[in-house]
């Protein structure tokens, strides 16, 4: 069994929001947070991007391989190389069925050293037809949000890998680096 572990420092370029869906007296939308009460970037939500990004980026990588089926809108399992690396879109127990499960653990972002206090920001909410400011009930709306320079730790952890999905994670976080990919 090959392990390896990828370790990186996020550092925010904007304001950072990653919510929870709640609120309380002070704002509209809090940030995600641990047990502890530090704010966190959910794991899903990293993997997540990371699997669209290559999701898009992988039928040029390997144009003789099939795209994934989230792109074709078919059914059933896949045996495209995002899937390989991340876990069937489609899984399934049938009888001979190619689904696996991800070979990539991405785990929560945390704050490294020691994390600026948040913010509370305004925003307004914009109609998604028209472009323009929305005239429902939430037009103004505020939340809590880190400032640009916060810095997370993550750890990335990846099993069982194959030579392929290696290519296929370091074209991606390539890429990230290279701030082609974005969260939130």
């Amino acid at each position: 069994m090959t392990y390896r572990v990828i370790t990186a420092t996020l550092t925010a370029r904007t304001a950072v929001h990653i919510g929870s869906g709640e609120g309380n007296d002070l704002t509209d939308a809090l940030l995600r947070r641990d047990a502890a009460g530090r704010p966190i970037i959910p794991g899903t939500a990293i993997a997540g991007a990371l699997r669209s990004l290559l999701t898009r980026l992988s039928p040029r990588l390997w144009a003789e391989k099939p795209p994934c089926v989230a792109l074709t809108g078919g059914s059933g399992s896949c045996s495209c190389p995002v899937c390989h690396l991340f876990g069937d879109v489609n899984p399934t127990d049938e009888e001979g069925s190619q689904s696996a499960a991800s070979r990539l653990l991405v785990f929560n972002a945390t704050p490294s050293g020691n994390l600026p206090r948040s913010l509370i920001r305004d925003g307004v909410g914009i109609d998604r037809v028209t472009g323009a400011a929305a005239r429902a009930g939430a037009v103004k709306f505020d939340l809590e949000v880190l400032p640009a320079g916060a810095t997370f730790d993550l750890r990335l952890e990846l099993r069982d890998a194959a030579p392929e999905d290696e290519a296929l994670l370091a074209a991606g976080l390539a890429e990230w680096q290279a701030r082609r990919l974005w969260l939130g």
